[in-house]
């Protein structure tokens, strides 16, 4: 169906190869062209564009960010421009020669430039010097796209060839590479060889010699489908609809052909001639094209009414991309969004996103396999909840610093150290491992096809573990500065329920009650079980191991063991949890102290652990007397007296990706409740409060590290502030209470000298006897 809309032109450039590129939120629309000027379009304005001038040669290919947008020149530069203020941020590179696409990695923290020398790089924006090169292409490189995930990158190259990268390996290897599949170009030739990703990831198009568009399979690399017989010239460009249901098409023929996914047929032609670039809004039904004149055209409503009721062009992915004998996949995506958290989370149980609530991000709208599916997963969900009927309630395992998944996206780990999270690829997970001091050590990625749903991040190596749904788990232990020395090892017929990293050892707990040590290069040390309790949670520092149990009675219980001499400090002790509240986490302060953060929000620490039967769990901080109503904190740990955590606010429950800038709270153990909530934060009564809630944390500080002269002076200090307070409200037997708490000889001298300052010559006498009692 030929379809012809009247829409005035932008005169943007003069003639020429032109681009365009939409910033990802849909505000702006960037062009650039021959006249060496980028254009900076406010969508739905009626403004003039901003306009930038920078390079000296003609301008061949831009990209954008949230917070960038990137050119690449004729005369061999590339350059990062602030997409807000368009001011030039820096040169990302310059070489001999001419730089032909620029492409932003989906995170926005990559950008590929790709020209007519054989290599290809990745320069990386926040830090140019940054770089990563693909290498292997035996001519100059047209085009350069990423995988959806950001852990592929495919290059096509002027002798017909696509290449396809891993750029999640250190360093990044070459993983294919398909010789014949699209024709041999001149460089500088309009006709687009570009490989262009579905948003599903599980395949790209690329145009043919015979002018088709073939789907290539990313499982197998073979052909899959192809849009057939629409065009008669080559085409210029091509690129999906944001959600995956249409694919669009511009030739030299003077089509612009909208096809749909799910049928691979032309569901409307548009006549525009001369165009070389098209793109998608990225929340319309827009699309805008501009032409080797130096036009561009906007053109609304591109997807026909009728077409665009029944399947928008964005929004949720609609459909996958077209590959055969898919009912296996159809299945499979509804399993993973309706049921993956069960299978490989940890079993840790989670509200149901928007998303999921209406069956999961594919819709059932051909019948092919989604309905079965969902039966499938109904009967599944049925079994379980007879099995909870019978089975007695008991608190679910779960790690510490991970997180339930959210837009196929989880952390897997996230403490003061750095951050492991992971995105799902269906058949597999990428897997991503940050640190906050990037000076230590650097950051690396890797492909998962164990589908690890549990880690530990320490200061130099990492531990993974799997739930497998087979009853069997496998354990990963790399280190971060090298493949040397690590290690894998299979658990046949147990599942890893709880995972924990020690200075010398690893701890694994299974569903069959065993709790297994092995040493950091993965010799088993000793295995015991304690299946009557089954594990809630692990946490390590040094060779210390704390673990949380449910006993059958019920209640939480923890025990502290020594892993690497075998000695038991505390053996199945009370946990103290308010009624109706639940452990929401579990860590060791950076002095090596235990901690636990309950579902209430507040901050305990666990003294005199280091004495059998004489460890208790101290409030260091309530968290809803911070920050404002209705916040939640993440822990990431605890130094010296100051609470690190990400401050989520607005009802979120759990940090998203990218992670929020985390902040340090003061310890404040709760001596008389909160001000805010009895409406008293004035005067001497807050003083009161502020200084004595220092004191009982001086007194934990010193019952976990012993007699220490600094923190003893710092508690006298205390004490003394608070020694004034009394005496100047004429409180004398609140006085003299302080004043045999005081330690050292100079302090007591000093408070007889304040009560003689206040004229309270009964109280300093007092005072003076307690001074002579003690020498």
């Amino acid at each position: 169906m030929t379809v012809q809309q009247e829409i005035i032109p932008k005169y943007a450039h003069t003639s020429g190869q032109t681009r365009l590129a939409y910033t990802p939120d849909g505000r702006f629309l960037l062009t650039v062209g021959t006249n060496r000027l980028v254009r900076r379009f406010t969508v739905d304005s009626a403004d003039e564009p901003a306009t930038v001038e920078h390079h000296e040669g003609d301008i061949l290919g831009i990209t954008a960010s949230d917070k960038h947008y990137a050119t690449c020149s004729e005369d061999g530069t590339a350059a990062l421009f602030d997409v807000g203020s368009n001011e030039l941020v820096g040169l990302l590179s310059r070489q001999a020669l001419p730089l032909r696409e620029a492409t932003f990695s989906r995170d926005g923290e990559w950008v590929a430039l790709a020209g007519d020398d054989t290599a290809v790089r990745l320069i990386n924006a926040a830090e140019p010097t940054r770089t990563r090169v693909l290498r292997g292409h035996r001519q100059g490189v047209k085009h350069v796209s990423f995988h959806p995930t950001d852990t592929l990158v495919t290059t096509s190259s002027t002798d017909g060839a696509v290449r396809v990268y891993n750029v999640a390996a250190e360093p990044p290897e070459l993983v294919r590479t398909l010789d014949g599949v699209t024709a041999a170009t001149e460089p500088a030739d309009e006709t687009c060889t570009r490989a262009v990703w579905h948003p599903d990831g599980r395949a790209f198009a690329v145009q043919t010699k015979s002018r088709d568009v073939l789907v290539i399979a990313r499982a197998g690399w073979t052909t899959e489908g192809a849009f057939t017989s629409g065009h008669t010239a080559a085409i210029t460009d091509l690129a999906w609809s944001p959600n995956g249901a249409y694919l669009a098409t511009a030739g030299a023929d003077g089509r612009i052909v909208l096809w749909a996914t799910r049928t691979q047929q032309a569901v409307a032609t548009h006549e525009f001639r001369n165009v070389v670039c098209v793109g998608w809004h990225p929340a319309a039904n827009t699309l805008a094209f501009t032409t080797n004149q130096g036009q561009l055209y906007v053109l609304d409503g591109f997807v026909p009414a009728a077409a665009a009721a029944a399947t928008p062009a964005h929004g949720k992915i609609t459909y996958p991309a077209p590959i055969k004998d898919d009912e296996d996949y159809a299945a499979a995506a509804e399993y993973t969004k309706a049921a993956r958290a069960r299978a490989h989370a940890g079993a840790r149980a989670r509200p149901a996103s928007d998303d999921e609530s209406d069956g999961g991000w594919i819709e059932d709208d051909d019948g092919a396999g989604y309905a079965r599916a969902a039966k499938r997963q109904a009967a599944e969900d049925e079994r379980a909840a007879k099995r909870q009927a019978v089975a007695p309630p008991r608190p679910a395992a779960f790690q510490p610093g991970s997180t339930p998944w959210q837009n196929g996206r989880r952390y897997l780990a996230l403490n003061t150290v750095g951050y492991v999270w992971a995105v799902d690829q269906d058949t597999h997970h990428t897997v991503t491992v940050s640190f906050f001091d990037r000076g230590a050590n650097r950051e690396y990625h890797f492909t998962d096809h164990f589908l690890y749903d549990k880690a530990c991040l320490g200061e130099d190596a990492a531990l993974f573990a799997n739930g497998g749904p087979d009853g069997s788990s496998q354990l990963f232990f790399r280190h971060h500065a090298s493949l040397a020395g690590s290690w894998d090892t299979a658990f046949d017929g147990e599942t890893v329920e709880a995972i924990a990293l020690a200075e010398t050892a690893v701890v694994a707990c299974t569903s069959r009650g065993y709790v297994r040590v092995l040493d950091r290069a993965g010799t088993p040390l000793r295995v015991w079980r304690q299946a009557a309790s089954p594990v809630v949670c692990l946490a390590a520092a040094g060779d210390v191991l704390l673990s949380v149990r449910a006993p059958p009675a019920g209640g939480l219980t923890y025990s502290l063991d020594n892993v690497a001499s075998d000695a038991t400090l505390q053996r199945d002790q009370v946990l103290d949890v308010a009624p109706g509240s639940r452990v929401e986490s579990v860590l060791f302060s950076a002095e090596g102290d235990p901690y636990m953060l309950d579902s209430d929000g507040v901050l305990l620490v666990l003294v005199h652990w280091q004495q059998p039967g004489q460890a208790r769990w101290v409030p260091v901080l309530d968290t809803r007397t911070v920050g404002q109503a209705g916040d939640h904190f993440w822990p990431l740990g605890v130094a010296g007296e100051r609470f690190s955590c990400i401050v989520l606010r607005n009802g979120e429950r759990q940090p998203y990706i990218p992670l929020p800038v985390a902040a340090e709270i003061e310890l404040a153990v709760p001596v008389h409740g909160s001000a805010r909530a009895r409406g008293d934060a004035s005067g001497d009564a807050a003083d009161r409060r502020r200084l004595e809630a220092a004191h009982v944390s001086g007194a934990v500080a010193l019952a976990l590290a012993g007699p220490d002269p600094a923190r003893e002076l710092a508690l006298d200090k205390t004490l003394l502030q608070l020694f004034q307070l009394a005496c100047r409200a004429g409180r004398d037997a609140g006085a003299l209470g302080l004043a045999r708490l005081v330690r050292t000889p100079a302090a007591l001298a000093a408070a007889s000298k304040i009560a003689l300052r206040y004229d309270l010559s009964a109280l300093a006498a007092k005072v003076q006897l307690v001074h002579e009692a003690r020498m």
